[in-house]
């Protein structure tokens, strides 16, 4: 199995790129295979933000948001807090 550290804006471009870049659908897709992702402590309120600042730029709609969320939540099992990991790294 494969583990790796998953940014919040790599996660976002699933949503708000068009197109998304190969690498976000290439790490979207290991996740769907059994990949595991470790995240920041802050990794929830960095997609929060970034989905809200889209909204604001009028990127998605709030409809759109919540598909994201279920989206994300689709990913939950495969998705570790890293509370090892800093801000900083």
């Amino acid at each position: 199995m494969t583990q790796f550290v998953l940014d919040a804006c790599v996660a976002l471009a699933w949503f708000i790129d068009n197109p998304v870049a190969h690498y976000a659908l290439d790490v979207k897709k290991a996740l769907a295979e059994d990949a595991r992702a470790m995240v920041r402590a802050l990794w929830h309120l960095e997609m929060a933000n970034g989905l809200a600042m889209a909204e604001r730029r009028k990127l998605l709609t709030g409809a759109e948001i919540t598909e994201c969320i279920i989206n994300v939540e689709r990913f939950s099992s495969q998705i570790d807090n890293a509370q090892r990991l800093r801000a900083d790294t």
